[in-house]
């Protein structure tokens, strides 16, 4: 469980069936409540719509690419959208990498390193959010 206290859920996008179980796990198991989306069209209206804790995204997934999603959120009009904490995972680690931190995600991992160890950093980052 998080320790940071969290009350909005998190808003995973995916696009297939495998990535929708081992993400919404993952969020699970962090203790967190979380709405799952499965294309950037859906993720920007559920953004207008309600407040989340961050954006867990599968870079690799989405219409136009998790990286070109960050850059739509990066630039959005309203401060409570264009700054919220996003996380991309991605089952490649150095094709996205430069480009997803250009455009502002703020954690890039790999699934190479496993679901315990991306639960361990998605934990880190969000208590170190807590705490600025």
């Amino acid at each position: 469980m998080v320790k940071a206290q969290i009350n909005k859920p998190s808003l995973i996008i995916v696009d297939d069936e495998m990535n929708k179980f081992a993400l919404a796990q993952l969020v699970e198991e962090l203790g967190l409540s979380f709405e799952i989306v499965f294309n950037d069209t859906q993720a920007i209206d559920h953004l207008k719509r309600e407040d989340f804790e961050f954006v867990l995204i599968d870079i690799n997934t989405l219409s136009d690419n998790g990286v070109y999603f960050t850059r739509q959120i990066r630039s959005h009009s309203k401060q409570r959208i264009s700054d919220i904490p996003i996380i991309g995972i991605s089952s490649y680690y150095n094709k996205f990498i430069k480009s997803a931190f250009g455009a502002g995600m703020d954690i890039y991992l790999s699934r190479a390193i496993g679901l315990p160890k991306i639960s361990k950093k998605i934990k880190k980052f969000l208590e170190q959010q807590s705490i600025n």
